[in-house]
This record gives structure tokens, C-alpha cells and sequence, in this order.
């Protein structure tokens, strides 16, 4: 009984230090013109084909180690969908800065128009470790 009490603990702390990274989205710039926050809606206008540029903040505690963080830009087409990844960078366990608190970064991608709905389609971006904790934007 002790023993399966300690395998659970460990489990919980385990999942909840990988949990404290966090991921967000600090500006989306469209097209090379258009700014774009945090998750608000994206109007492509007539434009068939777009380039996406992210600007993202990952942070996360001091003291934990993530190695390696597989960062992509996701595409859900509709809400109930997987994202798709359009664009993937890896951000190395030795990038962190302030004291090893957080990554400061930018990943551009392509969308097509046709790649969207009007309503229910998101782009987002995720961090998965070499763990594979996720963690993501919106």
C-alpha cells in the first residue's frame, strides 16, 4: 500500500512540475502589416496565401529542466479538429535566459486561405518536451 501511495505521489509531482511551462503568444504579424494579439480573430481579406509570423514567451520555474521543446504553429480547421502543424522549430534546453526562466522567440508560417473556415478554424502554437508534456497557446 506504501508503495503504490509513493508511485502515485511521484506521479502527480512529476505531472505537475512538467505543467509549469507555459506558452504565449506575445504578437501575430499578417502579411509583413497587420498586428494581431494574443488569440483574437485573423482576417486574411482576399488573400489566398499568408505568412504567418509568431511572436511567442515560453516561461517556466528556474529549477526545472525540460531539455529540448519541439515548437510548432497548429492549425485546428474546425473546433472540434487536431491542429495540423504548418511550421516547427526546436527551442534547445541550453536557450533559456533571465536566471533559466524563459525563451524569447519567432516562427513564421505559410497558410493558404482554403487551409480556413470563417468561424471555427484557430492557429495556435504548442511546445512539446522531450518528455512529451505539452503545453499550449489559446
Amino acid at each position: 500500500m506504501k508503495l503504490k501511495f509513493i508511485l502515485v505521489f511521484t506521479l502527480i509531482l512529476i505531472c505537475k512540475s512538467y505543467a509549469q511551462i507555459t506558452t504565449t503568444i506575445t504578437n501575430v504579424l499578417v502579411n509583413n502589416q497587420s498586428t494581431i494579439s494574443n488569440c483574437s480573430l485573423i482576417d486574411f481579406g482576399s488573400n489566398a496565401n499568408n505568412s504567418i509570423t509568431i511572436n511567442f514567451k515560453l516561461t517556466k520555474p528556474s529549477n526545472q529542466v525540460v531539455g529540448n521543446c519541439d515548437l510548432d504553429i497548429l492549425l485546428k480547421y474546425a473546433i472540434g479538429s487536431i491542429g495540423t502543424s504548418k511550421a516547427s522549430n526546436i527551442v534547445q534546453s541550453g536557450s533559456w535566459t533571465n536566471n533559466n526562466t524563459e525563451f524569447n522567440g519567432q516562427i513564421t508560417a505559410n497558410i493558404s486561405a482554403g487551409d480556413i473556415q470563417v468561424t471555427g478554424s484557430s492557429i495556435y502554437i504548442e511546445c512539446k518536451t522531450d518528455t512529451s508534456a505539452k503545453t499550449q497557446s489559446c
